[in-house]
């Protein structure tokens, strides 16, 4: 037997926190995107490796900690210089993406005119 859910002392339902809004939004989220791979027949290699963002931020990180001692940031080409360095060096780490061969597939699925190009030329 399930029990009916709190009620505060007015007998009302207990409003929602920020933190819980924000955690279903997150999980909304994450099932659109879930679904989206799926819909897209994505094999199972290929998306547990799109499912984490570690890949991303290990990157950011590794370009604020490349930049992290510039002072004097002069203009904006300075800023595409250092980040251009920090990924320069975040890609000596980089690892073979795990289900890879279903690259091509997927971008063709993605983007169907790349195709209709390639069968045209």
């Amino acid at each position: 037997m399930t029990r009916p859910p709190a009620k505060s002392s007015h007998g009302k339902k207990p409003d929602k926190k920020p933190r819980d809004e924000g955690l279903e939004e997150a999980l909304e989220e994450g099932l659109e995107e879930t679904l989206t791979v799926h819909r897209l027949g994505v094999g199972t290699l290929l998306r547990q490796t799109l499912a984490s963002s570690n890949p991303i931020e290990s990157c950011l990180s590794t370009v604020e900690r490349v930049s992290r001692n510039v002072k004097r940031w002069r203009a904006g080409d300075h800023a595409l210089r250092w980040t251009a360095t920090g990924l320069l060096e975040a890609e000596k780490k980089f690892r073979r993406v795990k289900g890879y061969r279903e690259l091509d597939m997927l971008q063709r699925k993605l983007n169907p005119s790349l195709t209709q190009q390639e069968q045209v030329a």
